[in-house]
């Protein structure tokens, strides 16, 4: 077998195993993501008129919400 033959191999099994993005999950996801961003831009941005505590409460809830946006995104897009 030559390199060229097993690389054709290689690349076809990468390319089998890889299912295509759905385009609608891809944008959804993309959004959501520029969403969470935004609203965390915007929270910092009022970090000096808050109190430690509720700077505390900001990052819980946006730690909180990056997984529910993960699983919405993969769910989307992975999940056919």
């Amino acid at each position: 077998m030559s390199t060229d033959m097993i690389l054709g191999y290689l690349l076809g099994l990468q390319a089998e195993m890889q299912p295509t993005p759905d385009l609608v999950g891809s944008i959804i996801g993309i959004i959501l993501l520029a969403i969470w961003i935004v609203v965390t831009i915007l929270l910092w941005r009022d970090i000096k008129e808050v109190t430690i505590d509720d700077t505390a409460k900001i990052l819980w809830v946006m730690f909180l919400l990056l997984p529910i946006i993960s699983w919405i995104a993969y769910y989307l897009v992975l999940k056919k």
